[in-house]
C-alpha cells in the first residue's frame, strides 16, 4: 500500500480588526521641513559642522540642538534652522553620548533652561569662537565690541 503525500495548501491569514479596536493614527512627521533642510545644507556645505569625531565627513543627518521630546513638539521653532546642525553619523553619536560636553559647546540646548537655540552660542568646526545661528540659515559672528 502506498501513501500519497500531497503538499499542504497554505492560505494567507486575513487580519481582521474588531469593531472596538481603534484605527491606527498616522505618525506625524516631526522633523525639519525640506525648506529648512535646504537652509542648513547651504550653511554647512553638506559637511559635518561639529567635526569632533571626524575630519569633515559628509553630513548625512541633521541634529536637533534642542531635542523635540518624545512624540515631537508643537513649538514651531524646534524645526527651524537655528535648531539644526548638519552632522555625520559619528559626530551625531558623540553629541548624544557626551551630553554635558555637547551642551557646553552649544551642540545641545538644555530643555530645562528657557532659551531658544538662536540665543545659545554654538562652536562650529570652522569657527574659532562660538557663533549664533539664525532661523534664516545665516551665522552671526561676534564682533570685537561684544
Amino acid at each position: 500500500m502506498s501513501l500519497r503525500r500531497t503538499p499542504l495548501q497554505r492560505t494567507p491569514m486575513k487580519r481582521t480588526r474588531s469593531k472596538n479596536q481603534p484605527t491606527r493614527k498616522r505618525q506625524r512627521d516631526t522633523g525639519f521641513p525640506e525648506s529648512v533642510k535646504k537652509l542648513i545644507h547651504e550653511r554647512s556645505g553638506r559637511r559635518c559642522e561639529v567635526r569632533q569625531a571626524c575630519h569633515g565627513d559628509a553630513a548625512v543627518q541633521i541634529h536637533h540642538r534642542r531635542p523635540r521630546g518624545a512624540g515631537g513638539s508643537s513649538v514651531a521653532w524646534v524645526n527651524q534652522a537655528a535648531n539644526g546642525l548638519d552632522v555625520c553619523v559619528r559626530c551625531h553619536t558623540f553629541i548624544e553620548s557626551a551630553r554635558e560636553f555637547s551642551e557646553a559647546h552649544g551642540w545641545l540646548v538644555s530643555m530645562n533652561k528657557k532659551l531658544r537655540p538662536d540665543e545659545v552660542p554654538v562652536l562650529l568646526a570652522h569657527d574659532a569662537v562660538p557663533v549664533l545661528l539664525s532661523d534664516d540659515g545665516t551665522i552671526h559672528r561676534p564682533t570685537k565690541g561684544d
